[in-house]
């Protein structure tokens, strides 16, 4: 059953506190002979709904106090608005004011959140359920994934009305939740780096090679791994368990052991992303 929390909903309100590059407050240029010289490193700001009409769609047939629920990890894509709060690196990347103001534009183009917890054992329309990760409350500042530099941050901050409808989160599904952040973290730091900070332009290519290589290999040669690899993950997750439960007892050592075990036991066939290798379901959105 595992811990009561909230699902999240379209007008819940998301907060992100995120790390930018250029500054992107001037608009117009300094008088002559001063040079324009924002912070490498700034502070922004960013709010708005889970779903504002943009980006993957709600649950629309799932209506929860008269908003449609949200899957976990429904990205919101594109046009978040942000503002800039202040350069927390001093200054010492010189550029010209058009191009700052280029940056500031393409940040709130691609802008997007999308929320991290989910248990695997509720779906809607296939997939996780998203909910707030807190028990109880409608509230976690820590509920979001907001676009951030050198990579995706989990500090987007979620606040909705409170409801009489919850999903239940075991240890298990944090631990899943968790593994799955840190994998979307990773990706976008790789994903940055390759692209010079347009990660949009990496997702979009890395699902396309990665579906590429499995239609090139075909689902049985990557299931046949996935087998192989099947009993050294049983083996490790019983190791892990027994020291987990030595140290904090044995309901964290199971927990720990079942999400192993979880994860050597996903379907490696048709893997398309980490939440559905993770068991939180397919991810059916473009």
């Amino acid at each position: 059953m595992g811990v009561p929390c909230m699902p999240v909903r379209t007008l819940c309100l998301v907060t992100g506190r995120e790390l930018h590059g250029a500054l992107g407050t001037l608009i117009l240029p300094p008088a002559p002979p001063v040079p324009f010289t924002p912070s490498q490193m700034s502070l922004w700001v960013s709010a708005i709904t889970t779903y504002y009409g943009m980006g993957d769609t709600p649950v629309a047939n799932v209506i929860i106090c008269g908003e449609p629920a949200v899957q976990k990890g429904a990205d919101s894509k594109y046009l978040r608005p942000h503002i800039v709060i202040v350069g927390i690196v001093p200054p010492n990347v010189i550029v010209g004011p058009i191009v700052d103001l280029g940056f500031f534009v393409l940040v709130i183009a691609v802008g997007c959140s999308k929320p991290i917890w989910g248990p695997t054992t509720v779906k809607v329309a296939g997939k996780a359920i998203a909910v707030i990760g807190i028990p109880f409350v409608p509230i976690n500042p820590f509920n979001q994934l907001v676009c951030s530099d050198p990579c995706d941050l989990p500090v987007g901050f979620a606040m909705q009305m409170p409801s009489n409808v919850f999903a239940g989160m075991s240890l298990g599904d944090y631990l899943l939740c968790l593994v799955s952040l840190a994998i979307d973290m990773a990706v976008s730091f790789i994903l940055n780096l390759i692209f010079g900070g347009l990660e949009f332009l990496g997702t979009f290519v890395g699902k396309r090679l990665v579906s590429a290589i499995e239609k090139a290999l075909g689902p049985k040669i990557i299931g046949l791994i996935g087998k192989g690899l099947a009993p050294i993950f049983e083996h490790i997750a019983k190791a892990a368990a027994k020291k987990v439960g030595e140290r904090f007892g044995a309901v964290a050592g199971k927990a720990v052991e079942e999400t192993l075990k979880k994860i050597a036991g996903a379907k490696t066939g048709d893997i398309v992303t980490p939440d559905e290798w993770l068991g939180f379901g397919k991810d059916n959105r473009s």
